[in-house]
């Protein structure tokens, strides 16, 4: 193949590539790595990436400067045009982003960050996976915002209430032919007790892929408290080696509940200072 034959093939590529004329349920799966490596510059960010960075002004946004988002506000009013604008905190995360930095460099960053969230993307990866939430009201709530975020349906706070009367699992399907569920149970302490059911029981229902657990801010003593941990990761535990012998990754996440912040209803917009807000 001489020069001009290349050049013609890879134009004619591009022009597929752009105007999405591939079928993506036909094309086999390295090609799709090839199609989704190609969509970014850089490679995605993991985990240890993403601690590293600041909160600053999304470029859309009509307030100020990206610099005064690295200070704490002490006032009523949310900073912008208005100053008799109250400060509203629904609207909050559509003021601002979290930039991914390099330790060496701030203002520059190795690897690409999804700002928002990609319902495409999360399909395609966690393709015939099985999502199982358990935990509090909040971890409700990251339920019922992942399930509006792939499905763009909404969970009741009716039909959370009715399943923790009942005592039964809410379970979604999302994602179209890619066929991902989400489970949520309701469980405050780990353990059984009033509606809260038992987390060997809740295993025994289904066989998640994934598991996302939190005791939630309930208080409980602290000798009960660490006897429930203990035996919940037991059976995560035990889980996790029936995943193994089935070649299955079945990452677990434990979500924390973030302290009580002093006086938080006088910071406006979020804070990089750390050593100041700890």
């Amino acid at each position: 193949m001489n020069k001009l034959e290349r050049i013609c093939l890879l134009a004619i590529i591009f022009f597929f590539v752009r105007y999405n004329f591939f079928f993506i349920n036909n094309i086999p799966k390295a090609s799709m790595e090839m199609e989704r490596n190609t969509t970014f510059k850089k490679e995605l960010c993991n985990r240890l990436d993403i601690r590293h960075g600041k909160w600053v002004h999304k470029l859309n946004s009509k307030n100020v400067s990206a610099e005064a988002a690295t200070m704490p506000m002490y006032a009523q009013n949310i900073v912008g045009a208005n100053i008799n604008q109250k400060y509203d905190a629904c609207n909050a995360p559509n003021l601002y982003q979290w930039q991914v930095a390099e330790r060496e460099n701030e203002n520059d960053s190795s690897c690409e960050f999804q700002q928002e969230f990609n319902s495409e993307l999360f399909c395609d990866l966690m393709k015939n996976s099985v999502i199982l939430f358990i935990g509090d009201s909040i971890t409700w709530e990251m339920y019922a915002s992942l399930v509006h975020l792939t499905d763009g349906s909404n969970v009741t706070k009716i039909v959370h209430n009715r399943a923790i009367q009942r005592k039964i699992a809410i379970v979604v399907n999302v994602c179209g032919n890619n066929h991902v569920t989400l489970i949520y149970r309701w469980n405050k302490h780990l353990m059984e007790e009033g509606t809260s059911v038992a987390i060997e029981n809740i295993l025994k229902e289904t066989f998640p892929t994934m598991i996302v657990l939190n005791t939630g801010a309930h208080y409980q003593p602290n000798n009960s408290y660490h006897d429930n941990i203990d035996h919940a990761l037991d059976l995560i535990g035990s889980w996790q080696e029936m995943c193994q012998n089935r070649n299955l990754p079945c990452p677990f996440f434990w979500r924390t509940t973030p302290p009580g912040i002093f006086n938080c209803k006088n910071f406006v917009r979020p804070v990089n200072n750390i050593t100041m807000m700890e």
